[in-house]
């Protein structure tokens, strides 16, 4: 099974189909919007629990956030 690594690109567009603004996701998960931000410019990675409520939040799965990384 190959490794998962957060994906930012994921992250990115899950939100916009939303139509969420970072503002509006960071309230919701309860982080700043500068901490959403960086999630989406791959400068961070959100803890277990944060990419939980994220996926909740956005109405999709956990796994919809990773992306497989090697082999």
């Amino acid at each position: 099974m190959p490794a998962l690594k957060f994906s930012k690109d994921a992250l990115r567009r899950i939100r916009t189909e939303r139509a969420l603004s970072r503002q509006e996701l960071a309230n919701a998960v309860r982080c700043h919007h500068s901490t959403v931000k960086r999630w989406e410019q791959g400068l961070r990675s959100p803890n277990a629990q944060a990419a939980i409520v994220t996926a909740t939040v956005l109405g999709c799965s956990v796994h919809d956030l990773f992306e497989a990384v090697g082999e």
